[in-house]
């Protein structure tokens, strides 16, 4: 605990100090008020802001704290502090080297509900945060596990967990668990729960129990993928920042940003299945030739709404599925009786047809080759713009940098500045009394 303390940012321990005050904690020297006046016979209670305070001082106030609940009390908030301040940093979007799952990952953290629905109350008792590893080994971690927790409504209005699922990306099981709510419940909900009192009897699992396998699960950088996780880690009692929401990341193509859709939206399918129609011609020497490929055509022969000759032929892919189509010839039977010239005529015809249709295809081959090469330019432009971007980006961060350098250096200046005038104060008031 004291390495942590050491090695924690000054936003940190104002906010653990400030904490500890509206929660009324007191160390082995008392709160912090008397904590001060016994720890600076200069100043004491008098400067008590702790942004005003250094490093050294509010370190010194945290490391009194020596009770058990005390030292998990700031555990769990120096831990959730961290795990924070790694987030924002794994938020930055890097799609180079991102995989896809992180990316996935990215898209959770960067909605704008994410702090909101996802800042819980960790320090209260019964919470449990779990312990994100290095930046470099989080970013390249695939691991994840899925979640489904059912809830019941207990009998002062909150829910307790009541069964709890999770398994990783091959399916695998790797809790499945009843859990024995330790509140009086008001509403099985069995209707959507599918559980009953009479299930529960017999059941010594508890929400603590549940909380250790969590915690093993959930280290190493471990993604928890779910909708509305947010739901389950409230009723879990448990701080896991590194998720994935498929209530965040999927959103109505024309509704605002807060909308978010239910999982039963998400499974529906986005379009209705279509059949699609296809046709091709195919071009035979002489008349001859095409009938006899006709012939040996196997299925039921039809005629189309032309009255043209046509088989209906049934075939079945290797994955299972059975489709049909129609072989049908472009000349009527009594045509192929009709004078040669006719004939002739007819496949000049049907070759003008194919010709056409070349051309037609190649204009428009040609065309697709402009607007992909025009494309290829646009996408150059916008990685130009990217880049450019990004090195103004880091131009303002080494400028926010020095300002907060520069804030810092002013609230130290401050500070001595006060500390100067209360010394010439009481130099004056000791000057006036000499006279006297």
């Amino acid at each position: 605990m004291d390495e942590l303390i050491d090695t924690a940012e000054k936003k940190v321990l104002v906010d653990i100090v400030k904490m500890v005050q509206k929660r009324g904690m007191k160390g082995t020297k008392g709160d912090w008020k008397e904590f001060l006046n016994s720890y600076d016979k200069k100043f004491g209670s008098s400067l008590s802001d702790p942004a005003r305070r250094s490093n050294d001082v509010l370190a010194s106030f945290l490391k009194t704290f020596d009770k058990e609940n005390d030292l998990k009390f700031l555990a769990n908030v120096m831990q959730c502090c961290s795990n924070r301040k790694l987030v924002d940093e794994l938020a930055k979007r890097n799609p180079d080297k991102e995989t896809p799952v992180q990316r996935l990952v990215c898209l959770t953290l960067q909605h704008p509900q994410y702090a909101l629905e996802y800042s819980f109350p960790s320090y209260e008792e019964g919470w449990v945060v779990t312990k994100l590893c290095k930046k470099s080994k989080v970013r390249r971690s695939d691991d994840m596990v899925a979640i489904d927790c059912e809830m019941v409504e207990c009998v002062d209005g909150t829910e307790a967990l009541v069964k709890i699922c999770v398994v990783d990306r091959n399916l695998e099981v790797k809790l499945d668990k009843l859990v024995k709510p330790n509140k009086g419940v008001a509403n099985y909900r069995t209707e959507i729960t599918g559980i009953t009192d009479a299930d529960l009897d017999g059941v010594t699992c508890s929400l603590a129990d549940i909380q250790k396998s969590m915690k093993k699960l959930l280290s190493n950088g471990t993604i928890l993928v779910g909708h509305s996780v947010n739901n389950d880690l409230k009723v879990l009692k448990v701080d896991h920042a590194w998720v994935i929401d498929t209530s965040l990341i999927f959103k109505y193509s024309d509704g605002p940003t807060f909308r978010r859709p239910s999982l039963n939206n998400l499974c529906k399918p986005s379009k209705k299945p279509q059949g699609d129609k296809y046709s091709v011609y195919v071009v035979y020497k002489n008349s001859q030739e095409a009938q006899q490929a006709y012939e040996d055509v196997k299925g039921n022969q039809e005629k189309d709404s032309y009255g043209r000759p046509q088989k209906l032929v049934t075939f079945q892919l290797s994955t299972g599925i059975v489709g049909n189509l129609y072989v049908r010839k472009m000349a009527h039977d009594d045509s192929v009786q009709q004078v040669s010239s006719k004939k002739r005529a007819l496949q000049v015809e049907e070759n003008s047809v194919m010709s056409k249709k070349l051309i037609t295809e190649r204009t428009i081959l040609k065309e697709n080759l402009a607007d992909s090469k025009q494309l290829c330019d646009h996408l150059k432009e916008i990685e130009s713009l990217k880049e450019q971007l990004k090195q103004t980006s880091d131009q303002c961060s080494d400028h926010l940098e020095e300002i907060e350098r520069l804030k810092q250096e002013l609230g130290n200046r401050d500070f001595e500045i006060s500390v100067l005038n209360k010394m010439v104060s009481k130099l004056q008031k000791d000057k006036k009394l000499k006279k006297k």
